[in-house]
Formats: C-alpha cells, sequence, structure tokens
C-alpha cells in the first residue's frame, strides 16, 4: 500500500494546497514592502475563519515565504494561560540569539536587557529560560507593553545588521488572549510597526470574533488588514481531494471524488478528513483508483468520529439559548444546509430581538454557524445539522423546543460566551 498523502490533523499542511491564492499573494507583497523599503509593515495581516478552514496552515505557508526571502521568523500560538508578551519575546530571543552569535550583536546587549525584564534569559547559543511573570508592582521594571514593542525594535535592528530583510512574527489563535493581553499586544504593534527603520512584519490568525476583540484592545485596531478565507467551491475541493492522491500515483473514480467534496460543504478540514477515510477502507497501491464504495466507506467512517468527538463537544460548550438557536437552524435549513432568518424567527416566534442577534454573533464567533449571504446562515461544517435534527434525550440529553422558552433573552447568554466590545455577528 502506497503511503498516505491525507492529513486531517490540526495545522497539518496538505500536500496540495488550494484556494489560498489571494491571501498568500497580499503576504508575499507585505514582505517585499518591507524588504524593500527597511520600514515595517503598515498594519498586521489578519487571517480570518472557521475552525478547520486552513488559518494555521495559511500562516505556516506565509511563514516559509518569509524565510525564502531571509528574514527572521517567529512562529507563536496564544492561549489563555500564558502572558502575550512573554510568549512572543521568548519565541524571538530563540531565533535572533543565533545571530549574535555570528556577530549581529550591536543591538545584542540592549534586546537581552529588556526581555530580562519580562524574566527571560537567553545564551548566545540560543537557550531561552522564563520565568515568573513581573508584576506590576515591582520597581523599575517597563511595561510589558513597552517591553515587547522595544524588544521587536531590537530584534529587527539585529536582524537587518545581519543583512537579513527583517523580522517576520506570526502569532496563531489569537483570539485566544487574555483580555489584558490582548491590550499589550495591540498596543505593542502599533508601537513597533509605527517606530523608524523598523523592517517588522506581523501576521495573525483567530476565529471570525477576532476583528471586535483587537478592537476593543485598542480602537486602531480596526486599521489592521482583516482577510477572511472561505470555505472551498466545488473545484477547489475536487482538487484538494484528488491532487494528494496523483502526487503518488493513485486516481479517483470521478463520481466518487465529486461525491465527497459535495459532502465535505467546502471544508478543507473535511475534504483531508475525507480522503485519508477513503484511502484507509480502500488501501490502494500505486496505479489503483480510489472508488465510489471507499467513498461511501469514508463518509460512514467520518460521520461516526465527527458525532463521537466533535460534534457533542460543540454541543456541550454551548447554552440553552444556543442550542434553542441551532435546533431552530436546523429544522428549516434547506438541501444545502442554508436557512433564512425569517424562517428562523417563525419557528423561534420571535423577530428580530436583541437576544437573537446577540445568541446567533455567539455562535459564529465560536465557529458553529456562519453566514451565507444576506439573512442567511448555514453550518460551519457539514453533518453538525444532522447531529443537531438527531438529538435525544439518551445520547445528548434533554433537547430544547424552538420557541419553548426564554432562552434567546439577551440576559440569559452568558457575556464569557460574547466578544469584547462590538458585535461581530455580520462578519
Amino acid at each position: 500500500m502506497t503511503i498516505n498523502p491525507y492529513t486531517p490533523g490540526f495545522g497539518q499542511r496538505p500536500l496540495v494546497v488550494v484556494g489560498r491564492e489571494r491571501q498568500l499573494a497580499r503576504g508575499h507583497e507585505t514582505l517585499l514592502t518591507v524588504a524593500g523599503t527597511g520600514r515595517a509593515s503598515t498594519s498586521p495581516l489578519v487571517l480570518l475563519g472557521v475552525r478547520g478552514i486552513g488559518k494555521t496552515v495559511a500562516l505556516g505557508l506565509l511563514r516559509d515565504d518569509a524565510e525564502r526571502e531571509g528574514f527572521v521568523t517567529v512562529m507563536v500560538r496564544l492561549d489563555r494561560v500564558s502572558s502575550a508578551a512573554q510568549l512572543i519575546t521568548s519565541g524571538v530571543a530563540e531565533q535572533v540569539a543565533p545571530l549574535a552569535a555570528q556577530g549581529a550583536s550591536g543591538h545584542w546587549r540592549r534586546f537581552t536587557e529588556l526581555i530580562a525584564q519580562l524574566s527571560i534569559d537567553v545564551s548566545i547559543a540560543g537557550v531561552v529560560t522564563v520565568g515568573r511573570r513581573p508584576t506590576e508592582s515591582e520597581p523599575d521594571v517597563l511595561t510589558e507593553r513597552q517591553v515587547l514593542a522595544r524588544s521587536l525594535i531590537s530584534a529587527a535592528q539585529i536582524a537587518r545588521e545581519d543583512g537579513r530583510p527583517g523580522l517576520a512574527v506570526f502569532i496563531d489563535e489569537i483570539q485566544e488572549a487574555r483580555v489584558n493581553d490582548l491590550v499589550v499586544l495591540v498596543n505593542a504593534l502599533q508601537d513597533a510597526l509605527t517606530a523608524p527603520d523598523t523592517p517588522v512584519a506581523v501576521f495573525a490568525a483567530g476565529l471570525p470574533d477576532s476583528p471586535a476583540r483587537l478592537m476593543a484592545a485598542g480602537s486602531f485596531a480596526e486599521r489592521f488588514e482583516f482577510t477572511v478565507l472561505e470555505p472551498f467551491d466545488a473545484r477547489q475541493a475536487t482538487a484538494a481531494l484528488v491532487g494528494p492522491a496523483v502526487r503518488v500515483g493513485v486516481s479517483w473514480d470521478a463520481a466518487a471524488a465529486d461525491l465527497l467534496a459535495q459532502e465535505s460543504g467546502g471544508s478543507p478540514y473535511l475534504v483531508q478528513l475525507f480522503g485519508d477515510a477513503a484511502w484507509r477502507a480502500g488501501r490502494p497501491a500505486s496505479g489503483d483508483v480510489i472508488g465510489r464504495a471507499d467513498a461511501d466507506a469514508a463518509i460512514a467512517a467520518a460521520r461516526e468520529s465527527l458525532q463521537a468527538g466533535m460534534f457533542p463537544g460543540r454541543w456541550a460548550r454551548c447554552t440553552d439559548g444556543e442550542r434553542e438557536l441551532l435546533i431552530a437552524i436546523a429544522t428549516v435549513a434547506d438541501a444545502e444546509g442554508v436557512a433564512a432568518s425569517d424562517a428562523i424567527t417563525a419557528v423561534l416566534g420571535k423577530s428580530g430581538t436583541p437576544g437573537w442577534s446577540r445568541v446567533r454573533a455567539s455562535l459564529i464567533n465560536k465557529g458553529y454557524i456562519v453566514p451565507r449571504g444576506r439573512g442567511k446562515l448555514g453550518f460551519s461544517i457539514a453533518g453538525f445539522r444532522d447531529y443537531v435534527l438527531g438529538l435525544d434525550e439518551s445520547s445528548a440529553g434533554p433537547r430544547t423546543r424552538p420557541g419553548a422558552s426564554a432562552g434567546l433573552r439577551a440576559e440569559q447568554v452568558p457575556l464569557g460566551e460574547l466578544p469584547a466590545g462590538p458585535a461581530s455577528g455580520d462578519q
């Protein structure tokens, strides 16, 4: 059997990348501008989309591009417990330390003095040690904002001294940072990107609510460059499905490929999941053809996996009001999985209430539903509608009947589930 070319895991890069040409080209333009001018990019480029749409993969491709252009690059993934300033600064330290060892040391002492104020120590060998996060009460310590901004500036200058175009920073899961950390991050990026002679480019990725969270942290974040990663169209889904197999000498029956491309609903993650399941069902060798029986087996296996893991996990994280809205969408959605807002409100027995809008925004921000054109909503991943419609008390607990409760009142939606700042339900 030929090695399986499909990669359905988190952030795993597919063998064939399709549908992200516009974002990659825009990122390349940014890198060339920074390299050619010696100045920072005018704003961070932020990739947006639901989970499984390929944000991490696209961010990784942009980093590869930056490395080919000679930039010093650092990739970090934010979380809800770590200091964003420490994560980014320690990552930068790891990458610039080897340059200091090669002689680009004009700003090295200043850089190490700065990061020490975040309890970060780095040797010229690139060994980074991160200690306890400093508190605001400690005397003679710069703010995290100042340290992060000045560290980025110093690192970019170290890179330039070494003959590199500059520093490129890549920040994944930006929406995961705590509110205070986002305030530090947004303001520090503003400081660094407006400093003279600072060749820094910043790229980030996050869920659809990221703009609202960033703007709440600093209003000037509205001038960040946001770009949405859309689901694949039919042609792109087919290419993403067939391409990896062709690379290893295996072909697809056209009808089988069309079936899985349609079943994927344009989700890059589902394309890889279906491809992987079909491959394991057919166990093809070079020269073989993946057929309809393999595709049918792939659909069954993928559905079993999703209904055992992802779908109940998503349902468990929903409030009562969110569940009520999900059931309403599933009930009135058409064959394409798209539901009109007027049909949803008719089922719910409500029309245009603030609670409706806030719950819808919360589900969009979580990445469970997506706008499908003006006045329409759909599920972000194929198969979740069927899961919601099939819920019963024995498998998922009591199911709220649409309109049977006041679950969509705004005051019943936990504020922790909503983005800080303006609602982002129409992004």
